[in-house]
């Protein structure tokens, strides 16, 4: 558990957007803070290597699919080196009695109900960050509706102030009519504004709470 945690962190911290999936620039940061100096064609190849369903973004169960395969690879160069520096020691440096010990037993295979029970907390863990993405997505697909009544209705706003610029000059001959209709719009989009910016803000408070307990949410899914 305590390596998904680990998994799960470095995700988030490389997802800056919040959108709950890593793209080129970010998979970029990510390669850049390992050490990796890539060429711009060797970045996209390494990234499409983790793009598996190539949708172009890195969602998390492929995070994690390349997080293990790296893990992989990174133990067998280690054993390799390993295997290499004690082939190429002398002979008459190694001790007789290192000689004569014998191999060191194999380490036995995790049993298949290990694998399973890992298996399963993966699938749970999945099913969470899944469900976790999706309450998310809503959120900002309600704070993108929210914006945009709020960037419509500045903009009919801006034009009801030049028609009341424009009925002030024109008051005489029953303009004052019109004018009181373009005030009372005004007024109305206005609280009708102040009203969405209310909403908008609590949407944001949700997503910022969503975010900060995205790792908990996870971890807590399915434990009882």
């Amino acid at each position: 558990m305590a390596e998904m945690d680990e998994i799960l962190q470095t995700f988030l911290s490389f997802d800056r957007d919040g959108n709950g999936f890593i793209d080129r620039d970010e998979f970029a940061e990510l390669v850049k803070v390992a050490g990796a100096a890539m060429e711009p064609e060797r970045l996209e190849e390494a990234f499409g290597a983790v793009d598996i369903d190539g949708n172009g973004v890195i969602d998390f169960n492929e995070f994690i699919r390349w997080w293990y395969e790296r893990m992989e690879r990174k133990k067998s160069s280690d054993e390799a080196t390993t295997r290499e520096r004690t082939n190429s020691m002398p002979v008459a440096r190694i001790s007789p009695i290192k000689q004569e010990m014998p191999a060191a037993p194999e380490q036995p295979e995790l049993p298949d109900a290990a694998v399973v029970a890992l298996q399963e907390k993966l699938n749970i863990a999945t099913q969470c960050e899944t469900a976790a993405m999706a309450e998310t997505a809503a959120v900002r697909a309600e704070l993108r509706a929210a914006r945009e009544t709020i960037e419509r209705q500045g903009a009919a706003m801006k034009t009801l102030e030049v028609e009341l610029k424009t009925a002030r000059a024109q008051s005489g001959g029953g303009g004052e009519a019109n004018l009181a209709a373009l005030k009372a719009s005004r007024d109305r989009l206005a609280r009708e504004n102040r009203d969405l910016r209310r909403e908008f803000e609590k949407f944001t408070e949700r997503l910022a709470k969503l975010r900060d307990n995205a790792i908990d949410a996870l971890f807590q899914c399915g434990e009882d």
